[in-house]
């Protein structure tokens, strides 16, 4: 798909229309190529979304399980894709399911289904403003040409394309593998992403199981090992072995104040942040209020709060905090919260704290050693199947992907400094090598983290969609100019019965 000519002035220029490529059909690849479609009115834009595997378009590896004890763990009322509309995923579920009310923690397969809605009525308009065009590929390098104003992304299967704008939604990335599992990679008892190929089916009803992280992952992998009638008995193991926590039921409005104008005098230090937040919980506590009314009141500050540290501080909250943060700002339903105590009263979940030391092939099974928190003495476990949990990877200089490995080759990218994604411009714009702004390169979603810390859940992602779509639809080919951006047409909501929504 070749969308530009040659001249002499550079290797391409640009056609009528405008075009922006999308990389990556996640949550945020798919709803901005959605909302850039659904504009009513504005400048005439081409829009290709890039994935390589429609059976994940818009899903993502989140959204695609098909377990119906796999749930959001964000409300149903706090979910819409529009932040113009936030009931819209609501009474879209509603209409599947009355039983699904706004303070409910919905399936996730029903919010991919959602979300492949929303591509599939913005692929079928028939709109004069726009065309979107999904191309089933993975991008793997970009090659940018400021003087004619293009960028020009290879694909691996495809002829190049020529882009005025280049948005990276690339999402989050496989599980890295946990020193020392790097020696059994491709060893066929380590399952080292559990949500590729339904792994999961190849372990026996009775076999004894090995999962490594304690998280979000975990409590979704054990149960999903019981949902297909698992009985065998599974171990899990971190460095602290703590548990995701859970949300309250019921779950309660936002109810606890925090003043912006207070937040932004908070220490600028991870431990005067976290005796602050210490300090807040007491005082929720006493107006009846619990610690995560203090978190759910701090999101929407977390970003600057982030920000404010220097470099030095946020390295120490990951170091020492970061643990706590996640089990207590990212908590599991209720409902599997019971699911976990149930198999850990009746002795089918162990979790442990402890430090991996070893691992090596003894016959059928793989043995590992830990040294327990607990005890100075070394643990040794045998099992036949070990399942990573670390869950998304963190550190970008780990990542195994060819596009970002060769975009850091041209200079076009660079880590942030604690590696958690690209070191970005406040709206996105990537910042390459020598610190030079791309005027054609944009990061969204995960790729962000390193910056604004929040960058991974949905009412966070959805605010940055709609600040990237009014970016690029009130540019000129990379540059933001005062033009009136156009107004989204929001999907209407369906009344659909609880069927498999047809891909785009």
């Amino acid at each position: 798909m070749i969308i530009g000519a040659r001249d002499s002035t550079g290797p391409f220029h640009l056609t009528e229309p405008r075009t922006i490529a999308i990389l990556g059909g996640g949550f945020c690849g798919a709803t901005l190529a959605a909302r850039l479609a659904l504009r009513d009115a504005g400048q005439l834009l081409r829009i290709v979304l890039v994935e390589r595997s429609k059976r994940q378009l818009a899903t993502g590896p989140a959204y695609a399980t098909a377990n119906p004890n796999h749930l959001l763990n964000v409300p149903a009322g706090r979910m819409s894709a529009w932040p113009e509309e936030p009931d819209h995923f609501a009474n879209w579920v509603r209409a599947i399911d009355p039983a699904l009310r706004p303070d409910s923690f919905a399936p996730r397969r029903l919010y991919g289904q959602y979300l492949w809605e929303i591509l599939r009525q913005a692929k079928s308009l028939d709109r004069s403003r726009s065309t979107l065009t999904i191309v089933e590929d993975e991008a793997i390098d970009i090659r940018s040409t400021p003087r004619s104003g293009a960028a020009v992304v290879h694909l691996r299967d495809s002829p190049p394309l020529i882009a005025s704008d280049v948005v990276l939604a690339l999402g989050n990335f496989p599980p890295s593998h946990p020193p020392p599992f790097d020696s059994l990679s491709s060893d066929q008892a380590y399952i080292s992403d559990p949500w590729k190929n339904q792994a999961l089916n190849r372990i026996g009803p009775n076999e004894e199981v090995l999962l490594l992280g304690t998280g979000l992952t975990m409590v979704d992998i054990a149960i999903a090992l019981q949902s297909q009638g698992h009985q065998g008995k599974v171990t899990a193991v971190s460095r602290r072995g703590l548990l995701p926590q859970s949300h309250r039921s019921p779950v309660k409005p936002p109810e606890y104040r925090l003043s912006p104008a207070e937040v932004s005098r908070w220490p600028r230090s991870a431990v005067g942040l976290l005796r602050r937040v210490r300090f807040e919980i007491i005082q929720a506590a006493a107006t009846g209020e619990d610690w995560r009314a203090v978190l759910n009141a701090l999101r929407p500050g977390t970003s600057n709060l982030w920000r404010s540290l220097d470099s030095d501080e946020q390295a120490r909250f990951l170091r020492h905090l970061r643990p706590w943060w996640d089990t207590h700002r990212h908590r599991m339903p209720a409902s599997q919260a019971q699911i976990i105590r149930q198999m850990r009263a009746n002795g089918r979940l162990q979790l442990l704290a402890g430090r991996l030391q070893s691992v090596r092939r003894v016959g059928s099974e793989t043995e590992v050693q830990l040294r327990l928190r607990t005890d100075a003495a070394k643990t040794t476990i045998r099992v036949p199947w070990i399942i990573n949990c670390t869950g998304p990877a963190h550190d970008l200089s780990r990542v195994d992907d060819e596009l970002l490995r060769n975009l850091r080759r041209r200079g076009l990218i660079e880590f942030d400094p604690l590696r958690l994604g690209l070191t970005c411009a406040h709206d996105g714009a990537v910042i390459g090598a020598g610190g030079r702004l791309s005027k054609h390169i944009w990061a969204l979603g995960s790729l962000r983290c390193g910056q604004l810390w929040e960058s991974t859940a949905v009412p966070e992602l959805r605010i940055q969609v709609k600040e990237l779509a009014q970016r690029l639809t009130a540019s000129s080919i990379g540059t933001i100019t005062n033009a009136v951006v156009p107004d989204l047409r929001i999907v209407p909501v369906e009344s659909i019965s609880a069927r498999e929504v047809a891909q785009p």
